[in-house]
């Protein structure tokens, strides 16, 4: 960073790496039953926007969980959601031409999952995508979930309310699908998602959007954002921090051809989030929607 911005103590560990990684986690669209047991390296390979139907691709974007009016919710990008969507309809059109007048299957053919260690959690809620504005498309998708659940991820929720005046600094997280490492073992695939940060200054834009933009001395070897989509954008001062809302879209770190900037910069979109929008959002969205738990345990053997 070339400009002096204040993060408060509390997200910093005893060697100021930031901790923000205990309010989000990543999702990968997998198939039921056997996650990224068998994916392959090739699958890890992306070309393209996160909307594309390829199947044979592993896709993931980012959760937030926030804790408001004493409920737990997890909360994502829309097109996030929709990828799942959409992969889902082509596998099931596929499974229909297979088979036939055949009996077919009552449970979701792709979930979420989120490998950690030798566990891969499935995300066993169903996002409802909130109402969307006559203004503009509102990017947000939210699942009410059992606290027990983000406790099992190793993750804590980040209690949401509003803030009046918003500091400069802002601090946007997630897992970008580059640089994802999968290892082929004899008995289990050993995954890894690299976490990353950035912290910038808070913009706002002419119609009051919100998005962070700054040079930047090191990209940690990220070049493309995608996948942090539905990643939490904190803001901080000195002493406190809170939620300004989710990672909408990363701009490919600059310069890059035909980039917006000469000089190394970063800039991503902000789905600002408000305890208004919230409160309207769950009126209308279904209540609680729990589905069938498929985690899947791997253990090692000698």
């Amino acid at each position: 960073m070339e400009s002096e911005l204040f993060i408060c103590d509390e997200l910093l560990d005893g060697s100021n790496s930031l901790l923000t990684s205990v309010f989000c986690a990543p999702i990968f669209i997998c198939f039921t039953n056997s996650g990224i047991l068998k994916v392959k390296p090739d699958d890890l390979i992306i070309d393209g926007d996160f909307n594309e139907t390829n199947e044979t691709k592993l896709r993931n974007g980012t959760i937030t969980f926030i804790k408001y009016k004493n409920k737990c919710y997890a909360v994502t990008c829309k097109h996030v959601i929709e990828a799942l969507i959409n992969k889902e309809k082509i596998a099931r059109k596929r499974y229909e031409s297979l088979a036939g007048d055949g009996e077919f299957p009552d449970f979701d053919l792709y979930s979420f999952y989120t490998p950690i260690g030798d566990v891969q959690y499935h995300c066993n809620y169903k996002f409802n995508i909130v109402p969307q504005s006559d203004e503009r498309e509102v990017d947000v998708a939210i699942a009410e979930v059992d606290e027990l659940y983000i406790k099992k991820l190793g993750r804590k929720p980040i209690v949401f309310t509003n803030k009046r005046n918003i500091p400069l600094t802002g601090i946007a997280s997630g897992f970008p699908e580059e640089q994802r490492l999968l290892k082929k073992g004899e008995i289990i695939n050993n995954f890894s998602s690299k976490f990353v940060t950035c912290v910038a200054t808070i913009n706002t834009s002419s119609d009051g959007a919100f998005y962070l933009n700054d040079i930047i001395s090191d990209h940690s070897g990220v070049d493309n954002l995608s996948g942090m989509s539905g990643g939490p954008v904190v803001w901080s001062d000195s002493k406190k921090y809170g939620l300004l809302g989710i990672v909408k879209e990363g701009v490919p770190i600059q310069p890059a051809k035909d980039g917006l900037f000469k000089e190394n910069s970063i800039l991503i979109h902000i789905e600002h989030l408000t305890t208004n929008k919230l409160d309207e959002w769950l009126k209308y969205l279904p209540k609680y929607s729990k589905v069938q738990d498929k985690t899947i345990k791997s253990y090692r053997t000698k």
